[in-house]
Parts: structure tokens; sequence; C-alpha cells
């Protein structure tokens, strides 16, 4: 069992991310590939990634895009 509710956010690591990712799929239509999911999803945000003019590491989510392509399969797009 888990001593604390919540960890600093430096020692967050991609174990850490990639759980939260396959639980926040697992109920929706990738569930059944959330394992491939979860690590595109760390991977994309970690490549976003960058430092403020304060040294923070900040994540924009916004720089992150999806494209479908269309007749393909989710993991294909």
């Amino acid at each position: 069992m888990h001593q604390n509710l919540c960890i600093r956010q430096g020692e967050i690591d991609d174990e850490v991310l990639l759980n939260c990712a396959k639980t926040s799929m697992s109920s929706k239509i990738v569930g059944g590939d959330s394992e491939f999911f979860s690590h595109l999803c760390v991977k994309a945000i970690k490549a976003v990634g960058n430092l403020d003019d304060k040294g923070k590491m900040k994540y924009p989510i916004a720089a992150i895009n999806i494209k479908k392509s269309h007749g393909a399969s989710s993991k294909e797009s």
C-alpha cells in the first residue's frame, strides 16, 4: 500500500505517466489497445515539454494533434 496520496512532480517517472494514461483510457474505445496508446501519449507529452523563463517544465497540451486516417484503424492513424 502506498504511504502517500501524492508525490512531487520531480518524482513522476514514465511508469506513473503510463499508469495514469492507461487508467484514463480504460473505459474508452481504445481500452483494448491501452498499452499501445498509453505509450503514445507519454511519448507525445514528453516531446512537447520545454523549460519556461523560470526554469520550470511546461507541457503545452495544445501542441499535440491527433490526425485520423480515413479508412484506417485507430492504430494506423
